[in-house]
Parts: structure tokens; C-alpha cells; sequence
């Protein structure tokens, strides 16, 4: 008989703590871009910085709700679902308990964007399109808005929010997970805080 050790990774803690990084990278970038000109030296370096972090932020935000379905899918119903992020929130749905404008719709407003924006630049059409309007006063392509400091922060809400929300309010076969998990996910909110 072989006894041996077993390893478990929480990928989704992972996932969370590299969009939190890159959340912060953002930021970052955005203030350096405002200190400096439109047509000043390194706006374009920090334009350029901030949407690389951004689409690093948001995708792993999508990558870690994906990893969290991967560690509760064995005490769930199978979920019949079209899309990634439905399968996801009905599975989530049914390991804890949901409440108010998350189970109401909001959560599934906000996965369909954040999945939206994973998709796009995980299966991306390069096409040729007029600039847009970018938060900084400049116009630039309509990727270096999509993947902003915006909705990286709005991706990351969400995330902590869904996180949150698990390790509070477990159904009956999830509430050994969200004790052993609760340290993670208060670790993730503060590090937040922290980095701001």
C-alpha cells in the first residue's frame, strides 16, 4: 500500500490575486499617461501599459470564476447551459445561497459583459475601425477602451462581490468550503486595499 500526500490548488485564488495585480497596473498607468500631455513623451508607453494590464486584469478575472466552478462542479447538479458564464452562475447558484440583484439578473448582466470581453480577446477579428473617445481625452482604438482602467476596476467588483458572496452564504454541502476559503478571499480583499 502507497500512502502519500495530495496537493489541492485554488487556481481561482490565483486567477484573483493576478487581476487584482493588473487592476493596480492600470491604475498605474492611467495616472502616469494624465500626468503627462496628449502629445507629451511616454503618453503612448502608458496608454499602451495600461490596456496590456487591463486585458491581463479582466481575463483573469473571467479565469478565476472559471477555476472556482472547477472547485465546486463535484457537489453540484449538472447545469444545462449555452453559454460558459451561465453554466457557471447556475453553478454557483447551486452551491450557494444568492440573493437580492446578484440572483435577480445583475450577476448575469455582468458575467455576459465579463465573458463578452474574455471571448473578444481570447478569439480576437482584428478589423480597422474609426478611433473612439478614450477616458484619458484622447481618442485611440475602441480596444484601448474596451480593456481601461474602467472596466478592469468593474471586473474586479465583481469578482470580489461573487467571491464574497460564496464564502458567506455556502448551501449545506458547500459550508466546509467557504470556512476553509474564507482566509483566501478576505486575503484577496485586503491585498485590494492594500494596492490602492
Amino acid at each position: 500500500m502507497h500512502m502519500g500526500v495530495s496537493i489541492r490548488t485554488y487556481f481561482w485564488v490565483w486567477w484573483a490575486r493576478i487581476a487584482i495585480e493588473q487592476e493596480r497596473n492600470a491604475r498605474r498607468s492611467r495616472s502616469a499617461a494624465v500626468l503627462l500631455t496628449i502629445n507629451g513623451d511616454g503618453f503612448g508607453e502608458h496608454l499602451h501599459a495600461e490596456t496590456l494590464a487591463s486585458m491581463i486584469g479582466i481575463t483573469a478575472c473571467s479565469h478565476s470564476l472559471d477555476a472556482l466552478y472547477g472547485s465546486i462542479r463535484d457537489t453540484t447538479s449538472p447545469v444545462k447551459a449555452e453559454k460558459r458564464w451561465s453554466h457557471i452562475l447556475e453553478s454557483i447558484k447551486g452551491a450557494f445561497v444568492i440573493n437580492g440583484s446578484a440572483g435577480g439578473g445583475r450577476w448575469a448582466t455582468e458575467l455576459e459583459w465579463l465573458f463578452d470581453l474574455r471571448n473578444a480577446a481570447v478569439h480576437y477579428a482584428e478589423t480597422q475601425n474609426p478611433p473612439v473617445p478614450h477616458p484619458t481625452g484622447t481618442s485611440t482604438g475602441k480596444e484601448s477602451v474596451y480593456y481601461s482602467l474602467e472596466p478592469t476596476r468593474r471586473a474586479v467588483d465583481l469578482l470580489i462581490d461573487v467571491l464574497s458572496t460564496c464564502v458567506s452564504n455556502p448551501r449545506p454541502t458547500r459550508t466546509e468550503w467557504a470556512a476553509r476559503m474564507r482566509p483566501s478571499v478576505d486575503a484577496l480583499v485586503t491585498f485590494r486595499k492594500s494596492t490602492d
